[in-house]
């Protein structure tokens, strides 16, 4: 379920809240802590270098982001390639720049976060030829962590 106890949907309103407003940390504490602890974290000296928003989807299997400067464009792009080589991920299409506007993908525009979100399929993938099992998320979910190092360090 995407919508919390108040009624918001929590993967839309990241761009509505405001952490100086504190109606937003009563009606969206979900968006509002996150929002809190990632700023916080870039806000500290050590930069957040790559942040994926992962969601799934019926069929697709995408990268969209806000991030459009040629040194986040080049990074994402990056990231794509490796995870087309070296994980399960099996896109329907190549990275979309400068799209995605009301998720997390805000917090580039709002602070030059690059930051991505990813749609997996959950119908049968060519790289598979069937549908992912909980197996193959475990899996994934390492090798991405592997792949979001690899880009970075680069």
């Amino acid at each position: 379920m995407r919508f919390n106890a108040n009624g918001f949907d929590v993967n839309r309103h990241w761009d509505e809240v405001d952490l100086r407003r504190k109606e937003y940390l009563e009606r969206m504490p979900e968006i509002w802590y996150q929002k809190k602890a990632i700023y916080a974290q870039a806000d500290s000296g050590r930069p957040i270098d790559l942040l994926v928003n992962m969601h799934n989807t019926e069929t697709g299997e995408y990268i969209d982001t806000l991030a459009d400067d040629p040194a986040s464009r080049a990074l994402i792009t990056r990231f794509f390639d490796r995870l087309v080589e070296h994980t399960i991920f099996d896109p329907s299409k190549p990275p979309t720049f400068a799209a995605g506007g009301s998720s997390t993908n805000v917090l580039y525009a709002e602070r030059k976060i690059p930051v991505v979100l990813m749609e997996l399929r959950i119908a049968t993938t060519k790289k598979l030829g069937r549908r992912p099992t909980i197996d193959d998320r475990l899996k994934f979910g390492r090798q991405l962590v592997e792949q979001m190092a690899a880009t970075v360090l680069q």
